[in-house]
């Protein structure tokens, strides 16, 4: 063991051990005056207006690029002018602190300096979705966090079955995000989103390298965005595609990625599942779309047994519903031993249940996990019959 890893693991043991977080989070951040930074990021689109709706005293919104007067009745300034309009709005002697909604290491360290140049208190997201119990993915963020402490024995055990130390150092930060509420946990950790599911091209990859005689399967495809990225990798040169998305609006912009009808390309407007049925299903046209029991619509739900012959390659994003697809992709499995990459990350407990299933099916399949965001996606387990990172020989 490193002593990178080795000290990722003491500090989970303490946070295992830690039943002060929520308090803490509430304590702090409740009630208090909050200057958001990052308004215009993808998180805050997601999360600013539940927490608005909870309570959260949101007095101003930071952001230096767009030209908005206001984000969801916020009022919004740019860094130069945060003391001036805090001097305005907020009466003298409030308590204020500031939490940091942005992605990138560039935003972050940006802010993390602003707030150091005013002496204003920094709180991370996480900490704040805590603090009013609003969800991280579909479960409420503390309740992810009891969860996950449930099954401490679990994690660690899950952890040797891991093939590498990078997998394993990954684990931990990713469980500490979820106990003390802090992303920064996943700095030294997160491979490139670039890399998710398989690289691209000739340079160093963190994970998968994608064949040319690939039989790829996607589930969860979304608008065809891994698609492309894999028509690109192979400059049009795979055995075939099976394509599965259950949104109506995003399987017909999947199939515009089509100029022309292609023999190797097969798209299917359903999900996947471990048995033929019909699903109630929340439809939104965007990644968030899942099986949901108050969803309006219904789609079909198939298994991968049924409808696909043969694999090199299976990528899931099923919002959850991995395990179950897994389930039902299970002879195909046994008998392609493909290589695959599951996101794990939409509840508390989707790591263990993938890597379950996963073992079940092919005990021989090596596991790593890398994570790609900093927040709680995108966690993905990447299996293989293989020692490396390389194609199955049949798809080079």
């Amino acid at each position: 063991m490193t002593n990178a890893s080795s000290s990722l693991r003491e500090r989970l043991l303490r946070a295992f051990a830690d039943d002060t977080a929520p308090a803490r989070a509430a304590a702090s951040l409740k009630g208090v005056a909050l200057v958001v930074f990052g308004p215009g990021s993808f998180l805050a689109s997601i999360h600013l207006p539940s927490l608005l709706a909870r309570g959260a005293n949101v007095v101003l919104a930071v952001d230096d690029w767009s030209r908005v007067e206001q984000v969801s009745g916020i009022p919004v300034c740019t860094s130069a002018q945060l003391p001036a309009e805090l001097a305005r709005r907020v009466p003298k002697g409030t308590e204020v602190k500031a939490v940091d909604f942005t992605q990138s290491r560039y935003g972050q360290a940006r802010f993390r300096a602003l707030a150091r140049h005013l002496s204003l208190p920094l709180h991370d997201l996480v900490e704040l979705l805590a603090a009013y119990d609003c969800p991280g993915v579909y479960e409420p963020v503390l309740q992810y966090r009891a969860r996950t402490k449930e099954r401490a024995d679990d994690w660690l055990a899950f952890a040797e079955r891991l093939e590498d130390e990078r997998s394993r150092e990954t684990l931990y930060a990713v469980l500490l995000q979820r106990l003390e509420f802090d992303r920064h946990a996943l700095d030294a950790v997160m491979a490139s989103p670039h890399d998710e599911y398989f690289g691209v091209g000739s340079a160093h990859s963190e994970t998968f390298k994608i064949g040319t005689n690939e039989h790829f399967v996607d589930c969860g495809a979304h608008t065809g965005t891994v698609v492309a990225k894999l028509l690109g990798a192979t400059d049009w040169n795979v055995a075939s595609v099976h394509a599965f998305e259950p949104d109506a609006q995003n399987y017909e912009a999947l199939n515009k990625l089509m100029p022309y009808p292609l023999s190797f390309m097969h798209a299917h407007c359903s999900a996947v599942s471990d048995r033929s049925e019909t699903l109630r299903f929340h439809q939104t046209g965007t990644m968030g779309s899942h099986v949901s029991s108050s969803g309006g619509v219904e789609v079909p739900c198939v298994k991968l047994d049924d409808v696909v012959e043969d694999a090199t390659f299976i990528k899931m994003d099923v919002e959850g519903f991995e395990a179950r697809a897994l389930r039902g992709a299970a002879q195909l499995i046994a008998r392609a031993k493909p290589r695959m990459a599951i996101a794990s990350y939409h509840y508390a407990n989707d790591l263990l249940d993938v890597a379950d299933t996963l073992r079940e099916i092919v005990p021989g399949h090596r596991l790593h996990l890398r994570h790609h965001y900093s927040f709680f996606y995108d966690s993905i387990i990447y299996a293989s019959p293989r020692d490396d990172w390389a194609p199955l020989t049949r798809a080079e």
